[in-house]
């Protein structure tokens, strides 16, 4: 230290530079150029992060969409790597050492509460499973999203509403910059690249059973041939960033409403004209999943939009939308004809996916009575097969995350689960009701648009297990919206005036900040 100290500050990061830039040069030189930029990249984000760990916000929002063409390993690897799960990790460690250094506040909420304690239910559970496999791939997803919730609620909250409301909207414009892009290149891959030709080689993988390798990671399409009824037709389905196109559809139905508040809120016409065409590209790429349950689902999300006023419907919105929806029906692929643009195919009798649902129904809720304490064990894709009228080998979920979670956890673990989810539900209403005579217009109209997607997440896990889904953007604007309510009520505690005439002062902070 008293050598540090004989020489001037430059002169002394100058030489740690230049030694770090021999270590950096020998390195590379035993291993090889690619893991010595990897490494330089990786101390440099290192660096950033300790510099400014609101930026782990920002570059974790832009990574959200991204999904396996951000992994590092097969889909069916017990516990995948990903640039998103390094990145959050690492985002979480500098969080902790601010923590430390600097006092930023860890946010813990009811929310958090209630996921943390299901997640105790469900790593129990892995002592007494049948499927270890499957349960420790799904218990590993669960745990990282509490660190995903800790480390976006605090890096988001700030010490003002005008700053978490910067911030969020900075985050949220990147992950709909990020998701319009993956559209763009959907709809690329779709027409002139492995869709022209294919896509994915259903001899290789098993793309309806959401298993891709990375052997086609870039890859977005693939040939289903999973309903007997159909399997003479061209039936392609886009899956997009995603391992199924379920999930790259729920995906877009996510983004959907923020496309809506984006345009809404901006002041710029040339980002709103950008935002406007990302919501068309999303609405496309909605019809290239080929997905019934995603079709079905987008009216009641544009309709919540439509019911809450984040869509000011006017007249000419509605010719416009019929104009187009003519031109598209001259215009679309034969593929979604053949699939979700024919009513026949919205019967049982045509479907041969609506009557394995309903027969997995309704064995999974004879298994439910039989496990309805402690469960199977979490993510278990082997019991409720043992209960079909026709007992059948291999493994699948009962595509109802609500029944799936109760005969995985049994009874106590699927009372927290389903808490954890009317918990965030009804704080998100309490924020939206709080800021509508607020100032700050654009935090409203974004609890609007979060309520929306969460009520679509909700609806979508009647006929799929949406919640062992990567589904970050939940998560994403889950940890917005409880830095707001958490800022919100605290100065509602403190005395601020935040609601006018309905002001209700003396409430309790329903968050702690450690």
């Amino acid at each position: 230290m008293e050598l540090l100290r004989q020489y001037p500050p430059v002169t002394v990061a100058f030489m740690m530079g230049v030694a770090g830039g021999i270590v950096f040069a020998a390195g590379a030189a035993l291993t090889s150029p690619t893991i010595g930029l990897a490494a330089l990249a990786g101390v440099s984000l290192i660096l950033l992060l300790l510099r400014d760990p609101v930026i782990g916000f920002y570059l974790l929002a832009a990574l959200v969409p991204i999904e396996r063409f951000g992994r590092l390993t097969d889909d069916t690897a017990t516990f995948e790597i990903s640039i998103m799960r390094l990145l959050g990790l690492l985002a979480f460690v500098v969080l902790i050492i601010h923590k430390g250094l600097r006092g930023i506040p860890i946010l813990i909420s009811p929310p958090l509460v209630l996921w943390i304690i299901y997640t105790g239910f469900a790593f129990g559970s892995l002592f007494y499973t049948t499927d270890l496999d499957g349960g420790r791939q799904i218990a590993s997803g669960i745990f990282g999203n509490v660190l995903f919730l800790v480390t976006m609620c605090s890096l988001v909250y700030a010490n003002s509403l005008a700053e978490i409301l910067r911030r969020a909207n900075l985050g949220i414009n990147l992950w709909l910059l990020a998701s319009f892009a993956i559209c763009l290149y959907s709809i690329y891959d779709w027409h002139f690249g492995s869709g022209a030709v294919g896509g994915i080689p259903i001899d290789s993988v098993d793309p309806q059973a959401g298993a891709q390798t990375l052997e086609y990671k870039w890859s977005t399409v693939w040939l289903d041939t999973a309903e007997k009824g159909l399997s003479e037709l061209t039936l392609r389905r886009s899956m997009g960033s995603t391992s199924h196109a379920a999930v790259f559809g729920i995906n877009l139905l996510m983004s959907l409403p923020f496309f809506i508040y984006s345009i809404r809120v901006s002041r710029d016409i040339i980002f709103r004209g950008l935002m406007l065409v990302g919501l068309i590209a999303s609405v496309y790429c909605l019809l290239l999943t080929n997905t019934r349950s995603v079709i079905i689902i987008a009216v009641p999300t544009l309709g919540w939009c439509m019911l809450r006023s984040l869509i000011p419907v006017r007249a000419w919105m509605i010719l416009a939308a019929a104009a187009a929806g003519s031109v598209a029906l001259m215009i679309l692929p034969e593929d979604i004809f053949n699939r979700i643009l024919n009513i026949q195919n919205y019967s049982i009798e045509n479907s041969d996916a609506l009557r394995v649902r309903l027969d997995y129904w309704d064995a999974g809720y004879r298994a439910i009575l039989d496990h309805w304490f402690m469960g199977v064990g979490i993510g278990n894709r082997k019991v409720m097969l043992s209960y079909l009228l026709n007992p059948i080998q291999g493994h699948s979920t009962m595509h109802n995350i609500y029944l799936q979670t109760a005969l995985d956890v049994g009874l106590f673990g699927w009372i927290f689960f389903i808490g954890f989810i009317v918990v965030v539900l009804v704080r998100t209403e309490q924020l939206r009701q709080r800021l509508k005579f607020n100032e700050f217009i654009d935090a409203y109209w974004l609890a609007t648009a979060a309520e929306t997607l969460m009520l679509t997440v909700v609806i979508f896990g009647f006929q799929v297990d949406v919640f062992f889904f990567p589904l970050k953007a939940w998560w994403l604007i889950a940890s917005i919206t409880e830095a707001l309510h958490c800022y919100v009520f605290r100065a509602e505690a403190s005395g601020q005036r935040f609601i006018g005439p309905t002001f209700i002062s003396g409430r309790r902070n329903p968050g702690v900040i450690l």
